[in-house]
């Protein structure tokens, strides 16, 4: 059976200290840029999770309803559906992945709808978050501008902007 963990790495960058590394992974299991990309770390994530034969473990697009601590028990009893169906299970441990961080912000700019309308082409100008960001040759010589410095803002445009930049500046 085919299992892709790609929707456990939409959030990028992630620092590859907190991404990668694990010495025991067979083959190249470190991930050396600072800020890996998208594919590197899915791939790090296929990698590990076949290493540790974790795929039947594993739910996607499960819907988590409740949990709740069993202190007698010692416990996490998780309400959740699957496939339209409900269940309750018990786990000795649990891990909150909520995903908030999948849902960008993106700021709204004074006069950003009249620049994205006066464009000379359909696609020539766009409002992008890093979340969206993969290919930094569709960027190749144009004019580039990142706002924020964060993870992100920062580990895209100094990963890639010799590759996409018009000019230096």
């Amino acid at each position: 059976m085919s299992h892709s963990l790609g929707a456990l790495c939409n959030v990028l960058p992630v620092p590859s200290h907190v991404a990668g590394a694990d010495p025991r992974l067979p083959g190249p299991a470190r991930v050396t840029a600072l800020f890996p990309k998208y594919d590197e770390i899915h791939r790090y994530h296929q990698r590990a999770a076949d290493h540790f034969h974790l795929h039947n473990h594993i739910k996607l697009n499960t819907d988590v309803t409740r949990a709740e601590f069993n202190s007698e028990t010692r416990t996490w009893s998780v309400q959740v559906t699957e496939s339209g169906q409900p269940a309750t299970k018990e786990y000795d441990h649990l891990v909150v992945a909520n995903g908030h961080l999948t849902h960008p912000t993106l700021p709204n700019f004074k006069g950003q709808d009249e620049w994205l309308a006066s464009a000379a082409a359909e696609g020539d100008r766009e409002i992008l978050h890093a979340l969206w960001y993969r290919d930094p040759a569709r960027y190749k010589g144009r004019t580039v501008v990142v706002i924020g410095f964060g993870a992100s803002g920062w580990g895209e445009s100094i990963r890639d902007w010799r590759v996409v930049a018009a000019r230096d500046e």
